[in-house]
């Protein structure tokens, strides 16, 4: 992270078990978006997070994260990072595909 970044994250509900599949498509959205990629926090059906940065952020950081957003059990969060005017245009387009794709759109 450089000076003037910024770290944003999104809820994905009721997608916590996605599969590592799953993942790599969201992932490939994300960086056609504009996005550098995205890392991805859930927890397993055991109650057990699951996420690729759990040793390097500690279990206590990425819990926090997760009731920071207000992600229940069976959500998946989604986090990038980067200068702030790009990532929030990124996930702008990021949150239309993700409303299209899972038919969260009202």
């Amino acid at each position: 992270m450089e000076d003037g970044d910024s770290i944003r994250a999104l809820v994905l509900p009721g997608q916590a078990t996605a599969s590592r599949k799953v993942q790599g498509e969201l992932d490939e959205i994300a960086k056609s978006s504009g996005l550098a990629g995205l890392f991805f926090v859930g927890r397993g059906e055991d109650g057990a997070l699951k996420s690729s940065i759990l040793k390097h952020v500690g279990e206590e950081n990425l819990n926090g994260i997760i009731d920071f957003v207000g992600a229940k059990k069976d959500d998946l969060v989604l986090i990038s990072a980067g200068p702030k005017k790009e990532l929030l245009a990124g996930l702008g387009k990021l949150r239309v595909e993700l409303a299209r794709r899972f038919e969260l759109a009202a």
